[in-house]
């Protein structure tokens, strides 16, 4: 709703429309054309190209399933509207059509090496300030300002803060005059601010935390901007564990959000320990969210998108990068890690709180149909034996430790291990594997069973199919002609 004041300009004012039913009538595809291309070649934003796109293809389709109000319809042929080279134009903007695309590797190290500059150069030096601070009582005093009556050359070094030649912390000085009534002398006072400087160091250490919680944990905005000093634990041993409340995949009715833990590193456990420290001064702790600003003093009793939209904008005003979002984070790990190993496919789906492994495939697949004809030939060289091997086992045509376990995996969730939704689950993971660039291990045994193992092995740890290897067995796959039917994979 906040974007139709592009189809108030772009459409209606810019062709003498008032967007009543007679007027609707008038609009045609060389109408939405040329607004289109006027919103490109004069909007300062490419935002206005895009979302003008966005919304004349939403109405459309609405129109043309009979969703609109009489008299509101768009009487048009989206398919001159919603042509292939208006699609290729926009992807030059946007890089993809209504998604977010994860982080080149310049734009990574970019954002990578600012996080670093503030959490490892920048921090130290404002630790050190908020122990003067606290060692002096300044922030006892009712106000933040400092006044002396003579010049502080130590207030002056320590709220002067300056890295690599970038001012941090700056105390400005102030020097005012007076005079008592009836006394000849002539006082002067120093005045020294310094607290709005020090809340702008705060929120772009904030800022830099966020990118590299962002990067470590895939968590979406909700869940981000929802996140307090208290949901970071330590225990005995110094390990970190952050809780999440999980919202978009929660099946609680009352909309209360699933609970999950996540292990965090020890480096970004003890930056957020230390961004508690600098906001222990005053109130700015606020009400203890991790990501809200010390720039104001607004109580935030319910966190927003907002919160976070700031943190993206101060970052991209940093970096020179465009159109910094939480979910671009997510994508980029999620292709760092399945470009490392298909393996990785169970610590993303860990990582982002999934419920079901076609959600994560949405985030890693590249090119599907460019893969589709060999995914294809998999699924119908496999998919319609391994619909049988199950049915077998349900049916009790098939017995033994294994077919008791894959029974077991059946009986809990029934749905699951229906043949239609079979094949198109193997057909997506396939095809996701295969357009990430990754081998893809699915072999049939000897024995007509499958070997599902997902690890490499290296002795003594072996598997039964490469237990009788002679010599020292490293990073090895299984060997299904040598599968024993009693292995806990096949």
């Amino acid at each position: 709703a906040s974007l139709f004041f592009l189809l108030e300009r772009y459409i209606f004012k810019n062709n003498f429309l008032d967007g009543d039913a007679e007027s609707i009538k008038l609009i045609n595809a060389r109408l939405l054309n040329g607004a289109l291309n006027e919103a490109k070649n004069t909007a300062s934003s490419m935002r206005h190209y895009l979302s003008l796109f966005y919304l004349i293809r939403l109405w459309g389709s609405l129109s043309s399933q009979g969703l609109m109000p009489d008299g509101l319809a768009l009487m048009v042929d989206m398919r001159s509207v919603d042509t292939t080279e208006r699609q290729k134009d926009l992807m030059q903007f946007s890089g993809s059509m209504g998604t977010w695309k994860p982080f080149s590797e310049e734009e990574l190290g970019t954002l990578v090496t600012h996080a670093l500059f503030w959490t490892r150069q920048v921090l130290p030096r404002l630790l050190g300030l908020v122990d003067y601070v606290k060692e002096h009582k300044i922030d006892e005093q009712k106000k933040s300002a400092i006044t002396r009556y003579n010049e502080d050359p130590q207030i002056e070094e320590q709220f002067n803060i300056v890295v690599e030649g970038q001012t941090i912390v700056a105390a400005s000085k102030n020097k005012y005059s007076y005079r008592y009534e009836g006394v000849p002398s002539t006082f002067k006072s120093y005045v020294y601010n310094w607290i709005n400087s020090y809340s702008a160091a705060i929120d772009n250490v904030r800022n830099a935390i966020y990118v590299l919680l962002a990067l470590v944990t895939g968590l979406r905005v909700s869940e981000m901007q929802a996140l307090r000093f208290e949901d970071v634990t330590k225990d005995g041993e110094g390990n970190y564990t952050l809780r999440v409340t999980r919202f978009k995949t929660s099946e609680d009715p009352n909309f209360h959000g699933d609970v999950d833990y996540l292990p965090l590193p020890k480096y970004l456990g003890d930056r957020i320990e230390d961004l508690k420290k600098l906001r222990s001064v005053y109130t700015m702790i606020g009400q203890g969210y991790l990501f809200q600003s010390c720039k104001g003093r607004r109580v935030i009793n319910k966190p927003t998108g907002h919160m976070l939209h700031q943190v993206t904008r101060e970052l991209e005003e940093a970096t020179g990068i465009d159109r910094i979002h939480t979910h671009r984070f997510r994508k980029t790990i999620a292709q760092i890690l399945i470009n490392r190993s298909e393996r990785n496919i169970d610590i993303i789906r860990h990582l982002f709180g999934h419920k079901s492994y076609s959600m994560t495939l949405q985030y890693i697949g590249r090119n599907p149909y460019l893969v589709r004809s060999v995914a294809q030939a998999i699924e119908q060289n496999y998919t319609a034996e391994f619909t049988e091997l199950i049915h077998a086992v349900t049916t009790s045509a098939s017995s033994g430790p294994s077919a008791d376990r894959l029974l077991e995996r059946v009986r809990a969730r029934p749905d699951a291990f229906q043949g239609a939704r079979l094949q198109v689950t193997i057909f997506m993971y396939i095809s996701n594997l295969l357009s990430s660039g990754e081998p893809l291990f699915i072999h049939r045994t000897a024995v007509g069973s499958y070997c599902l193992s997902t690890e490499t092995y290296s002795t003594p740890n072996l598997p039964p199919c490469l237990a009788a290897r002679q010599g020292d067995v490293v990073d090895a796959l299984p060997d299904p002609t040598w599968c024993d039917v009693s292995c806990e994979h096949a």
